[in-house]
């Protein structure tokens, strides 16, 4: 009996962690800006956007997201946007987490997993999600996961026209 109940935690806590390699329900898009001041330095780019970059294990407990950067993009002091970058052996653990979180997709044939390169995008009533694997040389790629908000999207369009206008 106690043989069981150490195989069910034991597996329990195996799959919870892999389950939850990044928890985005730590950060959620709209946060405002205040939440995370007073932890991290804030990069100003105008008035409007500020740039936030956070330590992968804020919202990342396996260790393949070590060497994950993840920057939190706000708009009139509100998150739109979260992009995890990170430059690794092929491996595609952003696209995994991709996969297990958005959807699977079907990539261009004869490429495996790991060799895939290129971009996709999920969409849903609120976010737009996009992913883009890039090769950097033959041992190492790129990926990008971007996780935005499209409710402020024609905002964020009439400040960038708005702005243009006046340079």
């Amino acid at each position: 009996m106690i043989k069981i109940f150490f195989f069910i935690l034991f597996f329990s806590l195996f799959f919870f962690n892999k389950v939850y390699a990044c928890n985005l329900k730590v950060i959620k898009l709209g946060t405002n800006i205040q939440n995370f001041s007073d932890k991290y330095f804030v990069f100003v780019e105008d008035k409007a956007f500020k740039n936030i970059i956070l330590d992968s294990q804020y919202i990342c407990n396996d260790k393949d997201f070590l060497s994950t950067q993840i920057f939190l993009r706000f708009f009139e002091e509100q998150l739109i946007g979260i992009t995890f970058e990170r430059v690794a052996n092929n491996d595609r653990k952003l696209l995994d987490y991709a996969i297990r979180n958005f959807g699977d997709f079907t990539r261009s044939l004869g490429f495996e997993k790991n060799s895939w390169i290129g971009t996709y995008q999920w969409k849903n009533q609120n976010d737009l999600v996009v992913y883009e694997a890039k090769r950097i040389n033959s041992n190492l790629s790129k990926e990008i996961l971007v996780i935005s908000n499209k409710i402020n999207s024609p905002k964020i369009i009439e400040h960038q026209r708005i702005k243009n206008l006046k340079n």
